[in-house]
């Protein structure tokens, strides 16, 4: 807003003056302050010192910054910004940060008044939130106080409207004065600008009514009358012709002025265009009446409801379809109403919140719903989920469609028509309708976006659409037309088109022609989706599964396919040669005609066992070679899912086993005869060295009689005879006592009881206490578990392994024997170890061995079975034993027994 220069002309003080009489019209009102061309405090308003929290002369004649109204950032960002008042915005609104962190205070400078060589900046000043000082009154209520003031400064002196066009310099407000009497009409230069005038087109009461809307003229000039004698300033919204021939909206608000007979002297009044606002308003009147007259006349279900699914709005066609009247189902839940069931009901409050957190806007499904009168409907839902301030579920809006009967063709095509518009909203394709007449072709906006144009209508020749279709696809078009115009079939066809960047897109169009009453197709409507991406996987897929069938192919194991019904689908080269048949005679269920027919049966129960479980299954059977023999396979099976975890059927792998299986045979016959061998060895070892005792101790006996009769009676050399007869006895003895001890480990029944090792072990050295002395050596036990086991036989293994480190104890040292225990992989993993001679670890499974001896007789006596024993023993107890050691490092057995 300009300030006429003639106001103040020949007066350069009138701009003091002027600041004088705003403050005292303004800053009553609201908080003001007046900066001079050199940024110095020119006026303070009180209200503006009691916001800033000081005195107003201490702030006159100083830099806002140097008197503690800014802080120095602040005052630079300001000064940088006063340069957009030259050519930019009639004002600026910044929020200025205040010293020592005192918060930020909003606020709005004027454009640069000029006049008598000096340069003033009117700026307004307010809190940023007003909570913090109470006396402060909101934006909008001290605009409202300013304007009433200015227009009582107006009729007041004429100076003031001076004062006025400053003021109104920060706001987009026109001014317009009204002497009545002179019948004298005076506009700002805003008000002219809002009417598209020039300043002064106006000058008295006819031109300035003849500018308001025929429809409201009286009106306004009647409530104008009224709120003067009521004592109250107006506020009127209505229409004003502007000068090229439109009406804008304007609200205005001001005040008539009477004199003391009650006729009106003056008016003034501040204008503001609402033309946006009015404009915004109307189309959300007509776009609400369009939905309310949607809502009566279409055939869809309407339903809205709560996060709780009380209902909150019901529609006529809804009471038509479901039976209830809106009295009856508003303020309920679907729940009581009955119309879903409480296990549909839970699943819908499911998927609604899941769409909620997924952002998916659009839920669509067709369920089952029940009417007032208990039938059942398939209603197509598509439902709207509205979010509250949080995110959470808020609002659901429910449009429905009945499909359970069809009615008559038009309303089905109609019906048609509004679930396709829903559909494209939900499924983002786009629609189009080709005029057979006219030829011309319109797209939705999908449309257009797909083909790469702006996202809105377009219109284009069917000439332009056709040149667009790929030269290749042409025919496919072309004979899909046909046969939808000649043979009644849908308009189907995938086909590529070349996009507004001349790039080609796959197209998916389906479409239906509207007929006139001859038969004669008038418009094909129908939708397009952009199937690329779809086309692009169709080629990796179909790639792939190349790549996949050279590979399966090229390898000689047999590999195959299996659907979700158990049908071959795909064997390789493999299986055919395998079978010398067709690949076409193995599809489906041709394979099991190969199969032995003894086999089929438990075949097809492994298969339906599986298919059942989705788990992989390992089968065996017999399956009829190219040759006509029948051999043995096996194949292995393993369950095959998409990406969506659906199950998509078999995948496996064949081999022949037959010369496997005669060989396993071969074994299993020869182990069998094994263990008969070595039963009937076991069992002639047992009797040979039973039946040998007998007549082994008549010669022992005899044999210690001589000795002891003849010692010294004959020479030396008889003597020598006889000794040697006697040791051998008792050796042979010895190792008939070792076979017998062998022998009857295999035999006997073992008796599995918990075994305190610790007390078992105990009871084994107190047994050798007197070789464990004789020795010096000393048997250290740690902490031993309890397992299941043969508490006698587990007793040997230990006396046998401690007897063995006594034996073969190092001459330099005491035996020093260890016995421990430790969680191993398959069980309990006992540890005995000495520091005796030890021995090679080439010999570690050799000393196992029955009758083997890694020293002398006379060195180290024995029989060489004790470790035979306690192997055998082991074994028998389901564990296994391992030995370790080194020349003079001593000796480490280590045996696991199971949990």
């Amino acid at each position: 807003m300009f300030i006429p220069r003639q106001s103040v002309e020949g007066s350069p003080d009138r701009i003091p003056r002027a600041i004088d009489t705003a403050m005292r019209h303004l800053g009553a009102h609201a908080p003001v302050l007046v900066l001079d061309g050199s940024l110095r405090v020119r006026s303070v308003s009180p209200h503006a010192a009691r916001v800033f929290g000081r005195d107003p002369a201490a702030l006159i004649d100083r830099h806002p910054e140097a008197a503690g109204l800014v802080c120095a950032v602040a005052w630079a960002a300001f000064r940088a910004r006063l340069g957009e008042l030259a050519d930019g915005p009639a004002c600026l609104e910044l929020e200025l940060e205040r010293p020592r962190d005192a918060g930020a205070l909003r606020w709005r400078v004027s454009g640069w008044l000029e006049d008598g060589g000096e340069r003033f900046l009117l700026c307004t000043v307010a809190q940023t939130d007003a909570a913090t000082v109470p006396e402060e009154r909101p934006a909008a209520e001290a605009q409202r106080l300013t304007s009433a003031a200015t227009i009582s400064a107006i009729g007041a002196l004429d100076e003031r409207s001076h004062l006025l066009d400053f003021a109104l310099r920060a706001s987009r407000d026109g001014l317009m004065y009204w002497d009545i009497r002179e019948d004298k009409v005076w506009w700002s230069d805003r008000y002219a600008e809002i009417l598209g005038m020039r300043p002064g087109e106006v000058r008295c009461r006819a031109e300035w009514l003849a500018l308001l809307h025929p429809d409201e003229r009286d009106g306004i000039i009647e409530e104008r009358l009224e709120c003067a004698r009521a004592g109250r300033h107006f506020l009127q919204e209505y229409r004003m012709r502007h000068v090229d021939g439109h009406y804008v909206w304007v609200s205005v608000r001001g005040q008539t002025e009477l004199d003391a007979e009650g006729d009106p002297v003056r008016q003034v009044a501040l204008i503001t265009d609402v033309s946006e606002r009015r404009g915004l308003l109307e189309e959300l009147r007509l776009a609400n009446e369009l939905a309310q007259l949607h809502l009566v006349n279409t055939p869809l279900i309407y339903i809205k409801h709560d996060d709780a699914f009380v209902i909150e709005e019901w529609s006529p066609r809804t009471e038509q379809v479901l039976g209830w009247r809106a009295d009856e189902a508003v303020g309920r839940t679907v729940g009581q109403l009955g119309m879903l069931a409480p296990s549909r009901l839970q699943y819908v409050k499911a998927r609604y919140a899941r769409a909620l957190a997924d952002g998916e806007p659009v839920v669509s499904a067709i369920g089952p719903c029940y009417t007032k009168d208990g039938r059942l409907l398939s209603i197509e839902w598509h439902c709207r989920v509205l979010p509250d301030e949080r995110g959470g579920f808020a609002k659901l809006l429910a449009f429905g469609l009945d499909r359970s009967e069809q009615v008559a063709a038009e309303r089905a095509l109609k019906r048609s028509e509004e679930r396709l518009n829903l559909a494209m909203r939900a499924t983002n394709d786009g629609i189009f309708d080709w005029n057979l007449e006219t030829g011309r072709f319109w797209g939705s906006p999908r449309y257009a976006a797909i083909l790469g144009f702006p996202a809105e209508e377009i219109e284009l020749s069917i000439g332009e659409i056709r040149q667009r279709v790929h030269p290749e696809d042409a025919t496919i078009v072309n004979d899909a037309l046909l046969r939808h115009f000649t043979g009644g079939q849908p308009f189907t066809a995938e086909y590529r088109v070349r996009t507004r960047d001349g790039t080609y897109i796959w197209h998916y169009a389906r479409g239906e022609s509207v007929f006139d009453a001859d038969g004669k197709a008038k418009r094909v409507v129908g939708v397009v989706t952009d199937v690329t991406q779809r086309k692009i996987w169709e080629h990796e897929l179909a790639e792939s599964e190349r790549r996949f069938r050279d590979i399966a192919d090229s390898t000689p194991v047999i590999i195959w396919l299996l659907s979700t019904r158990g049908e071959c689908v795909y064997a390789n080269r493999a299986f055919r040669e395998f079978t010398g048949r067709p690949v076409g005679d193995e599809l489906g269920l041709g394979w099991m005609a190969c199969v032995a027919p003894q086999d089929r049966e438990r075949i097809t129960s492994t298969l339906h066992d599986a298919f059942e479980m989705r788990e992989e299954f390992t089968a065996e059977w017999r399956h009829r070679h190219y040759s006509g023999e029948f051999r043995w396979v096996r194949s292995c099976g393993v369950p095959r899912f998409g990406d969506n975890g659906e199950f998509s059927g078999y995948i496996g792998t064949t081999e022949d086993i037959d010369a496997q299986r005669q060989a396993w045979s071969a074994l299993e016959t020869a182990n069998q005869e094994l263990m008969r061998s070595n039963a009937e060895l076991e069992q002639f070892a047992y009797v040979a060295s039973h039946d040998l005792q007998e007549p082994l101790r008549m010669v022992a006996s005899f044999t210690q009689l001589l000795a002891k009769k003849y010692r010294g009676r004959m020479d030396a050399e008889a003597d020598e005879y006889i000794h040697f007869a006697v040791d051998g006895a008792k050796r042979m003895q010895k190792l008939i006592q070792d076979l017998l001890t062998f022998s009857r480990v295999g035999r006997g029944e073992l008796h599995f009881t918990t075994v305190d090792t610790n007390a078992l072990v105990g009871e084994v050295v107190q047994t050798l206490k007197t070789a464990v002395a004789e020795a010096g050596a000393v048997v250290t036990c740690a902490d031993l578990p309890t397992v299941r086991a043969d508490e006698s036989q587990l007793a040997m293994v230990f006396q046998n392994l401690i007897g063995n480190s006594l034996k073969y104890r190092a001459p330099d040292r005491p035996p020093q024997i260890t016995i421990s225990a430790a969680p191993g992989e398959d069980g309990i993993e006992f540890t005995v170890e000495d520091n005796g001679i030890g021995f090679e670890p080439r010999y570690a499974d050799r000393i196992f061995v029955i009758f083997q001896r890694l020293h002398t007789r006379e060195t180290y006596p024995g029989t060489g079975i004790g470790l035979s024993i306690v192997k055998k023993v082991i074994e028998r107890l389901g564990g296994r034993i391992r030995a370790e050691g080194r020349p003079g490092e001593g000796a480490r057995f280590v045996f696991v027994l199971p949990v």
